[in-house]
């Protein structure tokens, strides 16, 4: 292989992942929102693509040296390709990393993405705790469901144990525990043993955080009585309010979301 061989592989993975991002945010637009693609040229930044929903549920991609294009946001992947071909093809962008992706997001879209993605899965509007973060039970356990809008962020965490006395011998377990588990971060906080899950906001696909929350369950349901014997710990024992309840979701037997000892307050970052 050439080098030169070498480089046109490495250009059209770089615009395959382009894409592929690209296809995300489109199946990410909400109503109020547009993707904008721009790049920096001799006269100032000029906008080469501008891709918005419209309110029959279809979007329109409209590229700068080819025609309109409307579809349903079902062939998002046909439409990320569309716009990478024109900007390759006709613009003559060579490489992604010149160009500048901007989402025009009403403020607040990401928080109400969660919510109706939550509320979804629940079958009913997703309860919201005194601090404004969404909660949910999976496994017994409540789950806190954070929107961190400044940074684009969403981020689960779920109390597992508190109580815990021996914080060197816990340590040691909890690398063997994350090494277990790479995609969930497991953390102790003063005696409590907490589970953290982060994920992109920017963009924002409902499947994503549905596939976490489904991987944060697999991994709740391993917290049993051997569990807290392992860190020497205590699980939440109390009732669970049924609203908070996933329906796919076997019956809770412990935890209290609204339980006192400020055992469920969010970990200091």
């Amino acid at each position: 292989m050439t080098e030169n061989d070498r480089f046109d592989e490495v250009l059209d993975r770089d615009w395959n992942r382009f894409g592929e991002n690209l296809a995300d945010r489109i199946v990410a637009l909400a109503g109020t929102g547009s993707i904008g693609i721009s790049m920096d040229t001799a006269h100032g930044p000029a906008t080469y693509a501008r891709i918005q929903p419209m309110p029959d549920g279809r979007v329109q991609v409209a590229v700068a040296g080819a025609d309109t294009v409307t579809r349903s946001v079902a062939h998002a992947d046909e439409l990320a390709r569309h716009v990478v071909s024109v900007l390759r093809g006709h613009r003559n962008v060579v490489h992604p990393i010149f160009l500048h992706t901007d989402d025009a997001l009403a403020d607040g879209a990401l928080r109400d993405r969660v919510k109706d993605t939550l509320s979804r899965r629940l079958g009913r509007p997703a309860p919201v705790d005194a601090d404004g973060d969404f909660v949910l039970v999976l496994d017994s356990h409540a789950v806190f469901v954070v929107v961190d809008r400044p940074a684009h962020r969403v981020q689960l965490w779920a109390p597992l144990l508190h109580g815990i006395a021996e914080r060197s011998g816990a340590a040691d377990a909890l690398v063997d525990l994350n090494r277990d588990w790479p995609h969930i971060k497991v953390v102790l906080v003063e005696d409590r043993l907490v589970a953290t899950v982060d994920m992109l906001g920017d963009p924002f696909v409902p499947r994503h955080l549905n596939d976490l929350l489904e991987m944060l369950k697999v991994f709740l349901g391993t917290v049993d009585a051997r569990f807290a014997r392992r860190f020497d710990g205590m699980r939440y024992i109390g009732e669970v309010d049924s609203d908070l309840m996933d329906p796919d979701l076997m019956e809770p037997d412990v935890i209290d979301p609204d339980i006192e000892e400020t055992v469920l307050d969010e970990p200091p970052s």
